[in-house]
């Protein structure tokens, strides 16, 4: 594998429609503005590919991920075995952060520098440069990946205008379904991340003998209802509840994902993909 294919792997760059879709929904609900979105989604993929790349090298040097015993590759991601397999160094993944945090430092200097903007930036940044060596070993899994969909869903509102309370409450909602996607993607790796002491909701929840079923269904069913609270707290107007046709297509998810893991985890990232769609068709139409 070419080194130049091999670092654009390490990024995950499965990421990317997602990274489109949480700045389109921020910039949506302040007030579509292109030259803002645009901004927004190069600012937020260039540090959350940061995230990425710095992970990989960590978790090499941790030793969570090997060739045997380590992170196992994901029906949408095989990055855990890049390094272990000699085909990229931790150099080659510290020289990429490096350049995609600068790169995202350069296009910050594009952007209306308001201290909210500033702050979200920066709770980004500090959110990415510690997850592996803060986030993983202190259970935090699952919440660190809730505030970094919340932090892209307010900085890109916030390139548009000030951040509010009814922002930050907008930005709760696709941040749900982000953090069950750490879940999900934790669940195959529970046993091997146990040995090293990473710990997150995924964790006590597999040591409770809770299935992945359940906890899935039990996590759509909160951001459903949290989707109501926020309609009638007139944070969202009522036409984005056209998402909750993605409903059968998320329970689907719960009913395969116990059969096939990786299949089961491929419609789940499509259908939480959709349900944030239509809200965003939700907010045009409004």
């Amino acid at each position: 594998m070419r080194k130049s294919k091999a670092i654009f792997l390490s990024l995950r760059p499965f990421v990317l429609p997602f990274s489109l879709l949480f700045t389109l929904y921020g910039t949506l609900v302040a007030g579509f503005q292109l030259k803002e979105w645009l901004l927004s989604f190069g600012i937020v993929s260039s540090v959350w590919f940061s995230t990425h790349t710095l992970n990989n090298a960590r978790d090499f040097v941790r030793g969570l991920d090997s060739v045997e015993n380590g992170s196992k590759p994901k029906a949408y991601t095989s990055a855990s075995q890049l390094l272990p397999k000699g085909i990229l160094t931790v150099k080659d993944m510290m020289l990429t952060t490096a350049f995609l945090i600068i790169f995202s430092c350069a296009l910050l200097a594009l952007s209306p520098l308001r201290i909210d903007v500033i702050t979200a930036y920066i709770l980004g940044l500090l959110l990415a440069t510690t997850y592996t060596d803060v986030g993983k070993p202190k259970a935090l899994h699952e919440l660190y990946f809730a505030l970094g969909g919340a932090s892209q869903v307010i900085f890109s509102y916030a390139m548009v205008r000030p951040i509010t309370p009814s922002a930050i409450a907008t930005s709760l909602l696709p941040t749900t379904y982000f953090a069950l996607v750490a879940s999900i993607d934790r669940w195959k790796d529970v046993e091997t991340d146990f040995k090293h002491r990473i710990r997150g909701l995924t964790a006590y929840f597999f040591k409770a003998q809770i299935t992945l079923k359940d906890y899935i269904v039990g996590g759509i069913s909160l951001a459903v209802s949290l989707h109501l609270t926020i309609v009638l707290l007139q944070c969202l107007p009522s036409q984005t509840l056209i998402a909750l046709l993605a409903l059968p297509l998320l329970y689907a998810t719960s009913v395969l994902i116990d059969r096939n893991i990786d299949k089961g985890s491929a419609l789940y990232l499509l259908s939480a993909f959709t349900y944030v769609s239509l809200m965003c068709v939700g907010l045009v139409l409004s």
